[in-house]
């Protein structure tokens, strides 16, 4: 009857024992190789992942095993993905271009295979395929679900001291300089062509751009620049004419005001019809 050998080397030998009475002879062995393809099999669904950049995310699986197979299964992840045969990732860890093991050649026992997102990847959207692949085996993809990595929002540590500017003079006169957050990047002026109103002391806008804005948020603060008097006299009329209409002899019109106010004046105003 046939005797199945597999892939695996095998050896047969004959016995025979001597007789006086019995002549034994070898006819019509024949030796052939069964075709046996290596078959990778998978199981399971992979969830959404979402973190922040800088950690990785928790984590989702599939199952993966192997039949006949000639060498372990390769488990290559797409780009701003691991794989581990490890929950906690402490071992056997893959990446893009870069997969892990599973098994050798033989039988592949059914192994789970944790997916998460990388602390180191970039922020943004996330997604593709597993691939599975190994020696003459038909390869096979385990699709992600589209997973997102948030950016971080910096922390601002100290605000920076800004510059004093004169009254009618916009912000873009003020310097701004110290000031630190929690990841590198510069302050300036959210609005600098604004004008504050009024002398004393006005709460300007200004924003935080970090060195990294692919994987940081732009944030804002506040800074307070002293807006002083005007250096040389100047005088502010509010309403610039008066519009009395048509009276008879001996009437009187309605009243009209306008306002005036005056900055840095060495004498008293004087105001004449």
């Amino acid at each position: 009857s046939p005797y199945n050998l597999n892939r695996s080397s095998r050896y047969v030998r004959w016995i025979f024992t001597k007789s006086n009475t019995v002549n034994l002879t070898i006819d019509d062995v024949s030796i052939s190789l069964l075709s046996v393809t290596p078959t990778i099999s998978n199981t399971g669904t992979l969830s959404s992942l979402n973190t922040t950049y800088g950690t990785a995310s928790s984590t989702t699986s599939f199952n993966v095993s192997g039949a006949n197979m000639e060498a372990g299964i390769s488990i290559n992840p797409p780009t701003g993905f691991e794989v581990s045969t490890t929950a906690d990732f402490s071992s056997n860890v893959g990446s893009n271009g870069a997969p892990i093991t599973v098994g050798s050649a033989g039988t592949i026992a059914s192994t789970t295979i944790y997916v998460r997102l990388s602390a180191t990847a970039n922020a943004g959207t996330y997604s593709g395929n597993i691939v599975l692949s190994s020696t003459n085996a038909t390869s096979k993809n385990v699709a992600t679900a589209s997973s997102t990595i948030n950016k971080v929002t910096p922390t601002i540590l100290t605000t920076p001291t800004a510059t004093a500017i004169f009254y009618e003079q916009s912000l873009s006169n003020s310097s701004l300089s110290g000031g630190s957050a929690s990841v590198p990047g510069s302050f300036s002026f959210t609005n600098p062509t604004f004008v504050p109103t009024a002398v004393g002391v006005y709460a300007a806008s200004v924003t935080f751009t970090p060195t990294n804005t692919t994987n940081y948020n732009i944030v804002t603060t506040t800074v307070n620049v002293t807006v002083n008097p005007p250096v040389n006299p100047a005088i502010y009329v509010n309403g610039s004419s008066l519009n009395f209409s048509s009276l008879c002899i001996n009437a009187s019109s309605a009243s009209q005001t306008y306002s005036v106010s005056a900055l840095s004046l060495t004498n008293n105003l004087i105001i004449s019809a």
